[in-house]
């Protein structure tokens, strides 16, 4: 008899990878087997290890000649490996879901199992909407409906009735029965000109929402070609949206952006887009990997006592140099006699990460070449020996310009960069065609040429005439324009992530309208019938 769960149901939440509760993501790093509802954010099994066992469940319709375990059993037959399983259920399990027949037959089955609740459609598409489900003085209460439909026929639910329950009908629901149900809700006394939301593709970056009443909500929202499902919020509460819609006034909302930095790369990239409201699309032509000859970066390490300056010119660089410290016993504390130079504000973070305070300050433009003319400005580097940890193909700019300044400098390879043609390659190239990619993004003249290649001589230059490519420094700027490419987005005086995105924003950011001004009278302070 097991004495702890091994099974446990997380709800994935309704779409934004981010609303997952702290007690899901743990779960899901240390999943041996996750069946995720084809729903749930597939950015969410990026926190799954790369052993574990990931199995769609729960799609729209099955190939009759290729029949698949119902999930249940599916459930069952993973549970009795031993490993940790779990269910990744869209939304909430319990809440208009079926997480309930699951640990039926969990319990049946004597398998021990845990529920993780999760965050709604219901209350997190209003929330980024700008709609609060209950407020002082407007409603005291909140109604969840998901509307649901088995064999053509709706739930028997009394609208009328529902009609006359005062607060907020937060109501999940295909759109063509929006025009029904509304009718229904004013046959059943609700005042037509009621306040009424409807929220498509909610918490996500194409979200579209809008406000009208229960009376127009229908033809308003056909007319905006929102499509199905919606979700509709009906009460006084719903007023709020015209002035608290934040997250459809995001500066990058709406805009698709394909980043093309290795997978940690774009992941963090990816966090940063989502957070100014664009979907970002991952095509990584970057792998990075370790040095062929590892044992250079190794005899450099042992002999730091021998080195003067140590240079960094990416996250990557410092990354493999500390491991490479670590591996051999030692710490920061082995760099004390030794100063520091790093090219970029991220690159000295990563070094603040390790206990190191770099002894250049970088600054935001700065390349390598201008790091070496920081260094000289600092210091007299005549006969003093400078260690440089770099890729295989890093650009001579740094070391020639101490060289030229009469430093000693050894190149130690401290990993490799090599080309990857990702699987969603011609997939989000094919997007770029149609123009529904606004801009491709790299941070490295590698990846730019990477690109160019995959593509071809025939599709490179159509690409090139449809798309905005932005990037973050000169010499990625001066790869491109090699090319042939003329539509180019580059901050001219911050060589950084924050400076692309800031630039980004900027282009694609227009004048803001002139606000109305304000009521006289606050949404709390009005009444409603």
């Amino acid at each position: 008899m097991p004495i702890k769960p091994n099974v446990f149901l997380v709800g994935a939440g309704p779409g934004d990878p981010g609303l997952i509760t702290a007690r899901g993501a743990e779960l899901l790093r240390r999943a041996d087997v996750v069946l995720y509802d084809y729903q749930a954010n597939p950015a969410l099994l990026n926190l799954t290890r790369p052993e574990c066992e990931r199995i769609a469940v729960g799609g729209p319709a099955q190939d009759p000649m290729n029949p698949q375990p119902k999930p249940i059993e599916l459930l069952l037959e993973k549970a009795h490996t031993g490993g940790v399983v779990v269910q990744l259920m869209n939304g909430d399990p319990f809440i208009f879901g079926r997480g309930a027949e699951e640990c039926e037959a969990l319990l049946s089955a004597g398998v021990l199992f845990e529920v993780v609740p999760g965050v709604i459609e219901g209350l997190a598409a209003p929330e980024y909407a700008g709609v609060p489900l209950t407020a002082r003085k407007l409603s005291a209460s909140v109604t969840f409906i998901s509307e649901r439909m088995q064999d053509g026929v709706p739930d028997g639910l009394d609208w009328p009735a529902l009609a006359r329950v005062k607060g907020t009908l937060a109501i999940e629901l295909r759109l063509d029965r929006l025009r029904d149900i509304c009718g229904q809700l004013i046959e059943g006394g609700l005042d037509a000109a009621t306040p009424a939301a409807v929220i498509a593709r909610a918490v996500s970056p194409s979200q579209r929402s809008l406000l009208s009443t229960v009376h127009e909500a229908a033809s308003a929202a056909e007319q905006a070609g929102l499509g199905s499902p919606v979700l509709a919020v009906i009460g006084p509460v719903a007023q709020y949206h015209q002035r608290l819609n934040w997250f459809e006034t995001r500066p990058l909302f709406g805009r698709r952006m394909a980043i093309t930095r290795d997978p940690a790369g774009n992941a963090a990239l990816a966090e940063r887009l989502l957070e100014l409201g664009c979907e970002p699309l991952p095509i990584p032509l970057i792998q990075i990997i370790p040095p062929t000859i590892p044992r250079y970066l190794k005899e450099a390490v042992q002999r730091l006592e021998h080195y003067d300056w140590i240079a960094f010119t990416s996250v990557h660089a410092v990354q493999n140099f500390m491991e490479c410290l670590r591996e051999n016993g030692l710490d920061s504390r082995a760099l004390g006699g030794v100063k520091i130079a790093a090219v970029g504000a991220v690159t000295a973070a990563s070094l603040t990460a390790w206990g190191i305070t770099t002894d250049v300050r970088p600054e935001k433009r700065m390349t390598s070449a201008e790091l070496a003319r920081r260094i000289c400005e600092g210091a007299d580097v005549r006969g003093r020996s400078v260690l440089f940890p770099c890729a295989d193909i890093a650009r001579d700019d740094l070391p020639n310009a101490l060289r030229d300044a009469g430093a000693h400098v050894d190149c130690v390879v401290a990993y490799q960069t090599r080309a990857h043609r990702p699987d969603n390659f011609n997939e989000v190239t094919d997007a770029m065609l149609r123009g529904e990619i606004d801009a491709v993004l790299f941070a490295s003249s590698s990846a730019a040429m990477a690109f160019a290649d995959f593509a071809g001589a025939s599709r490179f230059p159509q690409i090139a005439q449809h798309t905005l490519f932005a990037v973050i420094g000169p010499s990625t700027k001066d790869a491109l324009e090699l090319l042939g490419v003329k539509n180019i987005l580059q901050h001219p005086e911050d060589y950084s992530i924050d400076g692309l995105l800031t630039v980004l924003c900027e282009h694609f950011t227009k004048k803001p309208a002139q606000p109305e001004p304000p009521s006289s009278e606050s949404p709390d302070s009005q009444s409603w019938a």
